[in-house]
């Protein structure tokens, strides 16, 4: 059985994808920086999302804005946070 830990406001679910999502570059970094207080479940979740937004962001940099494009970067990472907490249930 899995133990809920209790994270500060800092390291919340919410204020991580906000960062990830808004900031993908410093979100990382900061997600780096705190890996020793998360759990490894979560802080592949919050890495694996971080590096969808950082392609989105270098993808629309790099070639031309296709809505396809961001739509597709948008669903997968949906996909991925919808996986992950069906997993965790």
């Amino acid at each position: 059985m899995q133990t809920v830990t209790s994270y500060p406001w800092s390291l919340r679910k919410m204020f991580v994808f906000f960062l990830c999502f808004v900031l993908p570059p410093i979100g990382a970094i900061y997600i780096l920086l705190n890996r020793e207080a998360l759990q490894k479940r979560d802080f592949i979740l919050y890495v694996l999302f971080a590096a969808i937004n950082i392609s989105l962001w270098l993808s629309l940099m790099t070639f031309e804005r296709s809505m396809w494009m961001v739509a597709g970067h948008y669903v997968l990472g949906a996909i991925v946070i919808v996986i992950s907490n069906m997993n965790k249930r």
